[in-house]
């Protein structure tokens, strides 16, 4: 996963260290700014799209007609 912002910076995570980071900001007790609501939003598109193409091959590979 890589994210840039206007400056250009960019974070260059794994797939597994997104859904931890998605995970805690799920399950935080703290309230999320406009910021970290905005970032958490993105980074869980970025995780189901990640969901979704992983079920897409798992079909294609497995040739069922269910996807779990």
């Amino acid at each position: 996963m890589k994210v840039t912002n206007v400056k250009s910076k960019e974070l260059d995570l794994t797939e597994e260290e997104a859904f931890a980071l998605l995970g805690l900001c799920i399950t935080s007790p703290e309230k999320l700014d406009a910021t970290a609501e905005q970032a958490m939003r993105k980074l869980a598109s970025y995780c189901k799209s990640r969901v979704r193409l992983s079920a897409d091959r798992n079909h294609h590979i497995s040739g069922s007609d269910h996807i779990l």
